[in-house]
């Protein structure tokens, strides 16, 4: 990820972040409605494709990864 060794101004090196929620636990329906409403998140700061961008801005990558793993010391 290059946005991490990039040289970038306050404002954009206080708004980005690269999180980590490991411990969670769900049931298959928790992990679904989870990701139902971050879609539904991104999809409400998604511009419509004919709108002009503001003069300062660049693009974006959002990365979501959500999927169970196996519990730590079991085969």
């Amino acid at each position: 990820m290059n946005y991490i060794s990039e040289d970038w101004d306050d404002r954009w090196r206080s708004a980005g972040t690269v999180s980590d929620w490991s411990d969670l636990r769900m049931t298959p329906k928790q992990l679904e409605a989870l990701n139902a409403e971050l879609m539904a998140v991104i999809a409400r700061h998604t511009p419509a494709s004919d709108a002009e961008p503001a003069p300062d801005a660049f693009p974006v990558v959002v990365q979501l990864q959500s999927f169970p793993r196996k519990e730590r010391g079991s085969a």
